[in-house]
């Protein structure tokens, strides 16, 4: 590549209403001169597109109907750019330098085809993270797709799944000869409790299960417990069950883990509409105050 490569960041959108103009206004933050903003709008029946078309310079795509997030992606494939960036529109980047990153990376490795990065959570305060993914893992930090880059032409005919928290491990797995690179520090901010992972819809079948058949025995999967709440509060017993009993499956050894048996004891025991109020009790006192004093 002769000059620096130009960027454009998909924004993801499906009934952002709420969020997509925090998004928006992170990513014309950016201080890199040879890129682009593109809304990648997916059937939203809210303000998403109204609030888009407010902003100058913002490239709109609409959809008529919703074809899922990973077939949203599958769209980006074909802009007229060489390097795509992701961004889920309820979510910001922490730094206006995060996009130049990318493009040098890119332009002094010819043979890197995705750049993958650290990131926070947050609940309602972006410079309070709750908790972070700072995994070596590339799959594992896949399990949000937000400020994940990708040359654009390993993109094209890759087939992305639709099958909600594993869409950017698909991804991945789709990429022949995947060379990659981790950006080691926080780059974007991941809204917590806004998107599709509180909805049954996400919880059809058990996460493990299904990241396990996508990526095979990968060692993140053995300390998945911290789920069991979020399954018990937004998907089934069924699947629940199944989630604690394909887990001591594949890492038997839990059993022997306090926290193991905390988080499986809670999501069985705690009625749903008690441990959804103690979830964001945690989140907004508990869990705050402790990250503060964690990241200070």
């Amino acid at each position: 590549m002769s000059e620096m490569p130009k960027v454009t960041i998909c924004i993801l959108a499906y009934n952002s209403e709420k969020t997509i103009a925090d998004t928006i206004e992170s990513c014309l933050a950016q201080d890199y001169w040879n890129y682009e903003v593109a809304v990648m709008e997916n059937g939203s029946t809210d303000r998403t597109v109204e609030i888009a078309k407010s902003y100058r310079g913002i490239n709109l795509y609409c959809w008529p109907h919703d074809i899922g997030m990973g077939k949203n992606m599958e769209r980006c494939a074909y802009l007229g750019t060489d390097i795509i960036v992701f961004m889920c529109a309820d979510d910001i980047f922490t730094d206006s330098i995060v996009i130049r990153d990318i493009a040098r990376i890119f332009y002094l490795h010819s043979e890197i085809k995705h750049i993958s990065r650290w990131y926070y959570q947050f609940a309602d305060d972006a410079n309070v993270p709750l908790r972070a993914n700072r995994s070596r893992n590339i799959f594992k930090l896949a399990d949000n797709v937000s400020g994940l880059a990708f040359r654009r032409e390993t993109l094209e005919g890759v087939e992305i799944t639709n099958d909600p928290f594993i869409e950017g491990a698909s991804l991945l797995m789709g990429i022949s000869d995947l060379r990659s690179m981790t950006l080691r520090y926080d780059t974007v901010a991941i809204r917590m409790g806004n998107g599709g992972s509180q909805t049954a819809a996400a919880f059809r079948i058990a996460p493990t299960r299904r990241w396990y058949g996508l990526v095979g025995n990968q060692p993140f999967l053995k300390d998945a417990s911290i789920g069991y709440i979020q399954i018990k509060n937004w998907g089934t017993y069924r699947v629940l069950i199944d989630e604690i009993m394909f887990s001591v499956k594949l890492n038997p050894v839990i059993l022997l883990r306090i926290d193991f048996w905390f988080f499986a004891l809670s999501a069985l025991l705690i009625p749903r509409k008690i441990l959804r109020k103690l979830v964001d009790f945690y989140k907004n006192q508990i869990g705050r105050r402790v990250t503060k004093r964690k990241w200070r």
